[in-house]
């Protein structure tokens, strides 16, 4: 997502109450039916081409394989008025670190270069379904992570939250998620498209979107907002078997509040799952031509939004931003094991410090 003010409204009391009721009730599921294979996988090539997904599924997408046979993959998951192709450079990274790297493009997404629409329950489903298609076909693949930024962490947490296994039934499909500046609390990012939407055309259509992906609002139509929220299925989340969670966000993060990472951080934790937070600081002079962070300061005013020293929301396509940076080097350290499995740990990313932590909590 890009250029949606921040603003913090809370949901009507009255459809927050008829939401929550709903997911204390044990009623919301979602159904994840897996794409149906077209094509042979090979698990192997040249890391630097970027191959068409519907060569090798019903659903759209790239992906992108390692020189050698993989033991790990990854599927991202892309954000608002994104789609896979802004993912060209992390998939070869991730090749290029020995990953078979998948970016689906959710069923039922516009077509560019607007990419409108929030489906957020197809989206998971593309997302479950990738990662059982590549497990499958590629023996060598033993771990199974799942990355996603902004609207993709809407995604990728539903994905984690439906429960989805491998092959045996049993064995979770995803061994850890990582949660980057994610649109976790749905509720509360429809609110805030809806209030700034009147005087932004960016927010509006978000509101809009979220609202045709709901059939209504969430007083109209509370089932379907709650079986998206992130937020509210943090049960499921933490119920689905995943080893951990890293969630990396600017805490001057002008289009999905710092707060939601921490709301979500906050329930996994007292479900019992361990969640490492990375709290970004201080921004790098390197800027994305096109593709400019959002701060609360840039919202306000794009002078004062080049002065502020802060990080704001990273482009997912994002070399250089801070924010990307942290992710991919957290997304390796899972998979090669460097750094210590999520256990609860408060780090803070600066520009000016490095990586500072794990603090007390």
């Amino acid at each position: 997502m890009t250029r949606l003010r921040a603003f913090l409204p809370t949901c009507p009391r009255g459809a927050r109450a008829a939401i929550t009721a709903l997911a204390l009730a044990g009623g919301l599921t979602l159904g994840l039916a897996p794409a149906t294979p077209v094509g042979a996988t090979s698990c192997t090539g040249t890391p630097a081409t970027i191959l068409s997904l519907s060569s090798e599924m019903s659903i759209g997408g790239t992906y992108a394989l390692p020189a050698s046979s993989p033991t790990a993959m990854v599927v991202f998951g892309h954000g608002y008025r994104n789609d896979s192709s802004s993912w060209a450079g992390h998939l070869t990274e991730a090749a290029q670190h020995g990953l078979l790297a998948v970016a689906p493009d959710y069923t039922g997404l516009g077509a560019g270069p607007d990419f409108r629409g929030w489906p957020a329950q197809a989206g998971a489903a593309d997302v479950v379904a990738a990662a059982q298609h590549f497990l499958a076909s590629c023996s060598t693949i033993t771990k199974v992570e799942v990355l996603g930024v902004s609207m993709g962490g809407n995604m990728t947490g539903l994905a984690v939250a439906a429960k989805a296994t491998r092959a045996d039934g049993v064995t979770p499909l995803f061994d850890y998620w990582v949660d980057v500046e994610g649109a976790t609390n749905w509720i509360e990012t429809w609110a805030e498209a809806t209030a700034v939407g009147p005087g932004n055309a960016y927010a509006a259509g978000a509101a809009a979107d979220i609202q045709a992906e709901a059939g209504g609002t969430p007083l109209t139509a509370p089932a379907a907002f709650a079986s998206r929220d992130v937020l509210l299925r943090h049960a499921d989340v933490a119920g689905s078997g995943i080893k951990g969670v890293v969630m990396i966000h600017s805490v001057e993060d002008g289009l999905v509040p710092y707060d939601q990472s921490r709301e979500l951080a906050t329930a996994l934790r007292l479900d019992g799952r361990k969640v490492d937070v990375y709290s970004v600081l201080r921004r790098t002079g390197d800027r994305d031509p096109g593709h400019d962070q959002t701060t609360l300061t840039s919202d306000a005013s794009a002078t004062l939004g080049d002065m502020d020293p802060f990080s704001g929301h990273a482009w997912e396509g994002s070399s250089t931003h801070i924010v990307m940076k942290t992710a991919m080097a957290q997304l390796f350290a899972l998979v090669d094991g460097t750094e210590p499995a999520p256990d609860n740990q408060e780090f803070v990313v600066d520009s000016g410090l490095g990586t500072v932590g794990p603090l007390p909590l």
